[in-house]
């Protein structure tokens, strides 16, 4: 009669030990391990330090300034060129003018002779033109060296208009590189942190829940006492009786084993 203990396997027994050690253990987490940057990535954020620091290439300054004074053009008369030109041909209808005047003057004695007047302002004239169609080929030339040059200077302008915007965007990407390393490093110990806070509630719990819902012990109350007494007896009796008779055949064999039996069965029944 009271309360008595569930009888319990060696194996329910060291799971109930191992449980309980789990419960009060405190229970670590390791942090999640997060890679640097390679030697590859390390390279690159140093030449980006370098390119969003650097200004513009001076070789782009003076092409740029090449083209711009291509597209404002110059005036071919006024050119070192056309001057030294023209200068060589003046100098050149000079000498043949001379010629005509002396050939002139010897066959008529005169330099200013008519035919040799004719001749000389023909010569002039034709010099002239020289210097006119080359001074008109320079002209086209600069013309067409301006519209050739426009384009480049549209496309090298609009490229450096965009140099701002170009370093804004690899500062973003490639410049993200060590905030995003140094936040995953950082959500790696909250992980940790956050394992440790919420294990009692995630993994202990659940434990003293089993634990304290597990029925260890009933009551075992009178009646049930008598109960079972009875029935042992019951059964004793019957087992008796066949044991005796099998030892001493008759009835008086069977009623040895009956008492003996009703004897033993009660105290089997005085357990329960």
């Amino acid at each position: 009669m009271g309360w008595k203990l569930v009888p319990s396997t060696p194996e329910q027994t060291q799971a109930r030990t191992k449980q309980i050690e789990l419960m009060e253990a405190n229970l670590q987490f390791p942090t999640r391990q997060v890679p640097g940057m390679t030697g590859a990535e390390e390279e690159a954020q140093s030449l980006l330090a370098k390119y969003m620091a650097s200004g513009t290439p001076e070789g782009y300054t003076m092409g740029m300034q090449a083209l711009m004074d291509a597209v404002k053009g110059s005036d071919p008369s006024t050119s070192p060129y056309y001057q030294a030109l023209k200068a060589e041909s003046l100098s050149e209808e000079e000498r043949a003018a001379g010629n005509i005047r002396r050939g002139g003057q010897i066959a008529s004695g005169t330099p200013f002779h008519s035919p040799n007047i004719g001749q000389e302002a023909k010569m002039r004239t034709d010099f002239a033109m020289g210097r006119e169609s080359i001074l008109q080929s320079l002209i086209d030339k600069e013309r067409d060296r301006q519209l050739n040059a426009a384009g480049p200077l549209m496309s090298a302008a609009d490229y450096m208009s965009q140099e701002p915007l170009r370093k804004a965007q690899a500062g973003m990407t490639l410049g993200a590189l060590p905030r995003q390393l140094q936040t995953e490093q950082e959500s790696a110990v909250y992980e940790a942190i956050l394992n440790e806070l919420l294990a009692p509630y995630m993994y202990q719990a659940p434990i003293m829940g089993s634990i304290s819902n597990e029925q260890r012990y009933y009551y075992k109350s009178k009646q049930q006492s008598g109960l079972g007494g009875a029935l042992g007896s019951g059964v004793g009796g019957i087992l008796g009786a066949v044991v005796g008779n099998m030892i001493a055949p008759g009835m008086g064999g069977m009623l040895v084993g009956s008492m003996a039996g009703g004897s033993l069965g009660g105290g089997v029944g005085s357990m329960f």
